[in-house]
């Protein structure tokens, strides 16, 4: 199973840690667009929560192709991000961007 993982917020000059959400299998935390938001990757979805970690937003869910070798049903990306600008998606799915 695994040690569950939490996103937390740091201040820059240091202090206690304040812990944002449980990430549960969400990854990537990452910067997009909007200042005030944090993005995220979590099943093929890429979504947004604001710094204190509600008001979450789903963007965008991009799956691969169906009947792969791997499985019958589409695969989820596994990983995806936002431009800084906000007009790009990358995703990789089943190891290709």
């Amino acid at each position: 199973m695994g040690i569950p993982l939490e996103l937390i917020s740091i201040a820059e000059n240091g202090g206690d840690e304040i812990i944002i959400m449980p990430a549960g299998e969400a990854r990537t935390p990452h910067f997009g667009p909007e200042p005030n938001r944090l993005y995220l990757a979590d099943g093929g979805t890429l979504f947004s929560i604001n710094l204190d970690g509600g008001d979450r937003r789903d963007h965008i869910h991009i799956t691969g192709p169906n009947g792969t070798s791997f499985r019958d049903e589409a695969p989820g990306a596994e990983d995806v991000r936002i431009s800084p600008d906000g007009k790009y998606v990358l995703a990789k799915v089943i190891k290709q961007l």
